[in-house]
């Protein structure tokens, strides 16, 4: 499907959303958006911004992170003292319509897994994913103290998109909503030096 059918099923989706309050140079204006990030395929995150997020997190004095070999590398310095170093390997991806976002990552070690500092930077990693894949849609959310929720399952962990602040506030708006439910990303690919997301477009 070209861009003008992807915009004409995005306003569709917008129209028939409960509670759109959108006036219409605003749903143009966000579908415009929302196509430009499209037109590439792919949206990404760089090391360089993977990490300032991670150093953002409480009690972190020092931190990098590095993705190559399929893995997210990261090496993180606390103010007491005490050091995190862990691999994050993406894993499964599943998109319902209507319903989850997960992303699920291996850890490694293992053991890392039931660490809650780990859970906190999955958190952090996955909000950074969220705005990569719909910022348009995201964009003017209120700020929120609080990242999403990750939960461990199988030695793995797994992070509901949904949960993220952001998207959480948009899911409420017609359009907004309707845009997170066209994009998901096919993969997440930790190489040379960023992490990619392959994307792709469903409409209903």
């Amino acid at each position: 499907m070209n861009s003008r059918g992807i915009l004409t099923s995005l306003l569709r989706s917008a129209a028939r959303g409960a509670g759109t309050r959108l006036g219409r140079s605003g749903l143009a204006e966000l579908c415009r958006n929302a196509l430009a990030e499209l037109s590439p395929g792919r949206a990404g995150l760089s090391d360089a911004q993977l990490t300032r997020v991670v150093t953002r997190l409480p009690n972190v004095r020092t931190a990098t992170v590095s993705s190559a070999q399929e893995k997210l590398r990261i090496d993180l310095g606390f103010d007491d003292g005490s050091e995190l170093l862990m691999a994050l390997v993406p894993g499964t991806i599943a998109f319902a319509p209507g319903g989850a976002k997960e992303l699920c990552f291996s850890v490694e070690p293992a053991s890392a897994a039931h660490d809650g500092r780990a859970r906190d930077v999955v958190a952090a990693i996955a909000g950074e994913i969220a705005r990569a894949l719909w910022r348009p849609a995201l964009a003017g959310a209120p700020h929120a103290d609080h990242a999403a929720f990750v939960s461990t399952e199988n030695e793995q962990l797994v992070v509901d998109l949904r949960n993220v602040p952001d998207v959480r506030w948009a899911l409420q708006q017609g359009l907004r909503a309707a845009i997170i439910e066209a994009i998901k990303p096919r993969a997440l690919e930790a190489r040379g030096g960023h992490l990619a997301l392959p994307l792709s477009v469903h409409l209903r």
